[in-house]
């Protein structure tokens, strides 16, 4: 997260996103994420999905893990509603390409730490139009519902969303261990921390 900080800041800030909440809700992610795995795993995954599309092949991608149907949910979403200048970015990546052109553009895209990134942040925009309401609560609890929603599906409703909020489904390893935890807990934890040494570093 350190060594990222400078352009994942930036890049929230120019769409429009809280650069701490935004680095919050994919830091559990990070805790988990296993490169070497990921490039074993996905290898005949991705061949799948290019050629016939996330019906055959839908899977985690990359540091932030998200999957290609959530990269095309996100793309749909951006076109009906906005935000336009995400929905113009994007646009202009994916111009004048065919189908299976375009699945492999956003595969490349999510292969890529700051390109993926850009879809985590359209998702946090997308969630700030969904629910207007959560703009007045106060910031970890408009972040764990965030969080969730990132986790579990960011086209669920909000039942659905707070249904999830509690539910210790988050482990690191590849088999299920006897204790989980809350994937909002994981993300309020990074939260709070951060800004205690936020505070800390201000007083000096």
């Amino acid at each position: 997260m350190e060594e990222n900080a400078s352009w994942m800041d930036a890049a929230a800030r120019e769409a429009g996103v809280d650069p701490h909440l935004a680095a919050a809700v994919v830091f559990p992610e990070l805790v988990r994420y296993d490169a070497l795995r990921n490039r074993m795993e996905i290898t005949l995954l991705k061949a799948l999905y290019v050629h016939y599309g996330d019906e055959y092949a839908d899977f985690s991608v990359g540091r932030f893990q998200i999957k290609p149907s959530c990269a095309e949910a996100v793309l749909r979403e951006l076109h009906k509603h906005g935000p336009r200048e995400l929905d113009l970015r994007f646009h202009r990546l994916h111009r004048g390409l065919k189908e299976k052109e375009k699945r492999e553009a956003i595969l490349s895209e999510l292969e890529d730490s700051r390109s993926q990134y850009q879809y985590v942040l359209a998702i946090l925009r997308i969630l700030d139009h969904r629910f207007p309401q959560l703009s007045s609560l106060e910031p970890l609890s408009r972040l764990r519902f965030y969080a969730t929603a990132f986790n579990s599906g960011f086209m669920h409703s909000e039942v659905q969303i707070l249904r999830q909020m509690e539910v210790a489904a988050f482990h690191t390893g590849v088999i299920r261990p006897r204790e989980c935890y809350s994937y909002a807990a994981v993300a309020a934890a990074w939260y709070s921390a951060t800004n205690a040494r936020l505070q800390i570093g201000n007083t000096h």
